[in-house]
């Protein structure tokens, strides 16, 4: 990155390339929704001899603060990238994109809330859930009457994929006898990726001998938006 000339990049994920096509084709929508003009960018040229390079074309547009917006195969590892270019760009890692709207448990105690960062991405959290320990549970130490289930809801109405991170914690000691499975996290299998226009359901689970009256946690959906403290009520 220059001072004058920013540039950033992001590896995506998709399933295959008919997963990958599908989401080009939201975005072409979503860009059309909003007056940018989209343009077509061919595959990437082979560049390793002897490696066959896939037939995944490529869009690009710029918006309306003249950063050019593009997602295309790279040249070099044909990994599903993300990139934006020029202007001031608003995607900074070290502040993170800031939230404009906060409802619910991201201000006040609730059993659940959502979070509307500027970039219209929204995170829905809540409500905790008692569940019944399957057998993979227990087999992590989860017992019936002592295992908990949240659900973590991403929107995304930023123009651009969204790659998620398993961003959910709290600060030491903040819910005493409160143990999360390391098998049930919220990603589980790894990096996913939320479609522009799409939602995306998460869920990870804990145990708590007794529940506490309400749950102190953090959460920051990608390296791009920032963390915000969360207070869920349990009762």
């Amino acid at each position: 990155m220059t001072r004058h000339e920013p540039h950033y990049e992001w590896d995506l994920h998709y399933a295959g390339k008919a997963d990958y096509l599908a989401g080009l084709g939201k975005l072409r929508t979503a860009w059309g929704h909003r007056g940018w003009k989209v343009h077509d960018t061919p595959p990437p040229e082979g560049s390793t001899p002897g490696r066959p390079v896939p037939n995944w074309p490529g869009l690009s547009t710029t918006d309306d603060h003249g950063i050019t917006i593009a997602i295309y195969l790279d040249e070099y590892t044909h990994t599903p990238t993300l990139s934006t270019s020029g202007g001031c760009i608003r995607y900074d890692r070290d502040d993170g994109v800031t939230a404009r709207k906060r409802t619910g448990a991201g201000e006040q105690p609730a059993r659940e809330g959502a979070i509307t960062y500027d970039d219209g991405v929204q995170v829905t959290i809540g409500p905790i859930q008692a569940i019944t320990p399957n057998p993979g549970m227990k087999d992590e130490g989860a017992a019936d009457g002592h295992t908990y289930l949240l659900p973590v809801i991403v929107t995304n109405r930023s123009g651009a994929p969204v790659e998620l991170r398993d961003g959910i914690g709290a600060r030491k000691g903040a819910n005493p006898g409160v143990r999360w499975l390391p098998g049930y996290s919220l990603l589980p299998g790894g990096p996913a990726t939320v479609p522009e226009g799409s939602s995306t359901r998460l869920e990870t689970v804990f145990t708590a001998q007794t529940l506490p009256s309400h749950m102190n946690i953090s959460y920051q959906p990608s390296e791009l938006h920032a963390s915000y403290d969360w207070q869920l009520t349990t009762r």
